[in-house]
């Protein structure tokens, strides 16, 4: 009977000792959510802009010089487009608004958002792993234009660059939702506490 009741008190003491930040400040986690729909907002504008801006032009690129290689790019990077468009409404689907208007409910919502901000920074990794290959072959193989004076022109920096700036985002993204998924999973901690 001790043993039992000396393993529910290091529960019970563990559990009290990660939860150091006492009641949880409901004000805190509704206006964390309030940022979190701003910026969601705020993404899905921009990405519907570029997304167009790039398709458009591209497909001026490709009727402008109707070549195979421009019209088979064109057509990989509508198929890219739109895989990543199914991935980013399916990942947001059910987080743009709480289910109630309890702490609790905007408590998971924002944990939520963490977990899929994360899948999206997995997404992302993955995807530039898979497009890697041909974006490097893309770059060797490419023909070498030269510019004004003869010289090789750095026409390789412009992918190398959205790959280089993509992937700093995954990992800034996976370590910023982290963190903040563990900061809140003690608030949630603490309100179990709370509420009994």
């Amino acid at each position: 009977m001790s043993v039992v009741r000396d393993a529910e008190w290091e529960r019970l003491s563990s559990t009290w000792g990660e939860v150091r930040e006492g009641p949880v400040d409901a004000g805190w986690v509704l206006e964390l959510v309030r940022r979190q729909n701003r910026r969601l907002e705020i993404a899905l504008v921009c990405e519907v802009v570029i997304t167009i801006g790039i398709l458009g032009a591209l497909a001026w690129w490709v009727v402008a010089t109707g070549s195979r290689e421009a019209v088979v790019f064109g057509t990989v990077a509508l198929v890219h487009s739109a895989a990543v468009w199914a991935f980013a409404l399916w990942n947001r689907a059910g987080v743009w608004r709480p289910l109630g208007q309890t702490t609790r409910a905007y408590l998971t919502l924002a944990r939520e958002r963490c977990r899929r901000e994360r899948r999206a920074a997995r997404f992302v990794i993955g995807l530039l792993a898979i497009e890697a290959v041909p974006i490097a072959w893309w770059v060797l193989r490419g023909e070498r234009s030269t510019d004004g004076d003869g010289g090789a022109t750095a026409w390789w920096l412009l992918p190398g660059a959205v790959v280089v700036f993509f992937f700093v985002w995954a990992i800034r993204t996976e370590v910023r939702a982290r963190r903040l998924a563990e900061r809140l999973a003690q608030a949630d901690r603490a309100l179990a506490l709370e509420t009994g």
